[in-house]
């Protein structure tokens, strides 16, 4: 790293790749440690996914070696090194416009996933703004993206709707948006509930969505919901499920989200094991989704 009398930009860009397998964490790791938002490069046919967000320059010495360790201390058999965090010196108004620049609306079926900043014409799309300060929930991600799409197939007017595993709120805005009712969610993470409350003031559905901080305990204290989404990890997942069950209605749906491939086994074993055999599977980029028929 250059010395504060070397550097001419107010801001360090810091980039670097690690597996699909562990990129949320990381992701999650720089949230809650070092920057508010990053910008996520994801190269077609690559298991490793680019990570690039900036700092300002006068950022203690030492976050380099910490990101590393902990990058490192993740169960995973990548091998990473120091050496592998690149840094950039950019001028301040550089990587403004190049973060902006970098964060363009997705398109899913009738779905637009825009930053405030970008304005759509056609009205014809739901409409979903997201300020983009997590990793997660920007609709880049494949489980958010799967998550959406089940949405789409599956919710009803009318629908009550949990969201475990909120983060910014994406998925309680589009249940609201689709004329849900009785839509809440929650997050174990105080910061991505502070998001999401963000996210439906931005989207006008304030009125319409609750948050608490917690996990399927909020739901637990409810009437039993319509829809449960679900967009966590495997083992939380599995040792949650029986709970999740219990808070969805008979007829209900339930969408399991946040999981590899490789997860399909434990969770298919888990869904007999309660008596759940009517079921589907969607994936995309190595991640899968389950929608469970109740």
């Amino acid at each position: 790293m250059q010395n504060d009398s070397e550097r001419t930009g107010k801001y360090i860009e810091v980039s670097l790749a690690v597996p699909k397998s562990i990129d949320e964490i990381v992701c999650n790791y720089i949230i809650e440690n070092l920057a508010s938002g990053l910008i996520l490069e994801d190269e077609e046919g690559s298991d490793l996914i680019g990570i690039k967000f900036y700092l300002p320059d006068n950022i203690p010495p030492g976050f380099q070696k910490e990101l590393y360790q902990y990058i490192n201390s993740i169960e995973s058999d990548f091998e990473f090194s120091e050496n592998s965090i690149r840094l950039k010196d950019v001028p301040d108004i550089e990587w403004v416009q190049f973060f902006r620049d970098s964060i363009q609306p997705i398109f899913l079926d009738d779905v637009v996933i825009r930053p405030p900043w970008v304005s759509i014409p056609n009205k014809d799309y739901i409409d979903l703004i997201i300020e983009p300060k997590m990793a997660f929930g920007t609709g880049r991600h494949e489980s958010t993206r799967l998550c959406i799409r089940a949405i789409q197939k599956h919710l009803k007017e009318g629908d009550s709707f949990f969201d475990l595993g909120c983060g910014n709120g994406i998925l309680s805005v589009l249940a609201a948006k689709k004329k849900a009712t009785r839509v809440k969610g929650a997050d174990i993470d105080p910061i991505a509930i502070d998001n999401a409350w963000e996210t439906i003031v931005i989207n006008n559905v304030a009125e319409k969505i609750e948050y608490e901080t917690g996990s399927v305990e909020i739901a637990e204290k409810e009437k039993p919901y319509d829809f449960f989404v679900a967009n966590i990890i495997k083992e939380t997942i599995l040792e949650l499920y029986d709970r999740i069950d219990n808070c969805t209605k008979p007829g209900g749906i339930i969408v399991l989200s946040g999981l590899l491939a490789k997860d399909e086994g434990p969770i298919v074993s888990k869904l007999k094991k309660c008596g759940r055999d009517s079921y589907e599977i969607i994936n995309e980029g190595g991640w899968i989704a389950f929608t469970v028929f109740k």
